[in-house]
């Protein structure tokens, strides 16, 4: 459970985050709006990236930020970019690896295998470079790094940006399903009505603020 109180985001005097207060229990939510209304700002305060000015977050009853403690790159916490972040030069299998190591966490052949099958690249020759494939193959394959990572909460920034109708369908459809994980919480930000619409609940962000 993710839970924000009087969060306030500011650079200098913008304020992309304004006293925004909201409780997100599991599942799959969207959070939508127009670019400059604060969904990216929101995603990277809830992953420890961004110092708030006043307010809270809390992560399964956890306080994680405010003004005075902020704790980058919490560990239940993880991030899936429009542009994957995917390392260009390390194979499909030494990117999960490389995740698996940064958490400390053991990858076995089985569980590499695992994570590529849940998110459709079970077909998929781990040896290959990210490069070698589509744009909607390496948004899955960021997917399953995540799921590698055994993370509480997932945040999607603009995660289908640059896919095609049919990827974005395939990615939406996987982030519904990590959302009916236990014990996980999935928020995507996004502008694509396609995916909004498969999400279990809809919020929307005007300049800071949730929209009546």
């Amino acid at each position: 459970m993710i839970s924000i109180r009087n969060l306030t985001v500011s650079y200098g005097q913008n304020k992309p985050i304004d006293s925004l207060s909201l409780d997100i229990d599991g599942g799959c939510v969207a959070i939508t709006g127009p670019s400059g209304s604060g969904k990216s700002t929101l995603l990277r305060s809830i992953a420890g990236l961004q110092r708030p000015h006043s307010g809270t977050i809390a992560i399964n009853g956890e306080r994680v930020a405010d003004a005075g403690r902020f704790s980058a790159g919490d560990p239940r916490v993880g991030l899936i970019h429009q542009d994957y972040r995917l390392v260009p030069f390390l194979t499909i299998r030494e990117n999960l690896q490389l995740a698996a190591e940064v958490r400390q966490l053991d990858l076995d052949d089985e569980a590499c295998e695992g994570a590529l099958e849940q998110v459709g690249l079970g077909h998929i020759t781990p040896t290959r470079k990210p490069a070698s494939l589509s744009g909607g193959e390496q948004q899955r394959l960021a997917i399953a790094r995540l799921l590698i990572c055994r993370v509480d909460v997932v945040l999607a920034d603009e995660p289908t940006g640059a896919l095609d109708l049919d990827n974005t369908e395939r990615v939406g459809r996987i982030l519904v399903g990590l959302g009916e994980l236990p014990g996980v919480t999935v928020l995507v930000a996004t502008q694509d009505p396609v995916v909004a619409a498969m999400c279990e609940t809809v919020y929307r962000l005007e300049c800071g603020h949730l929209a009546a």
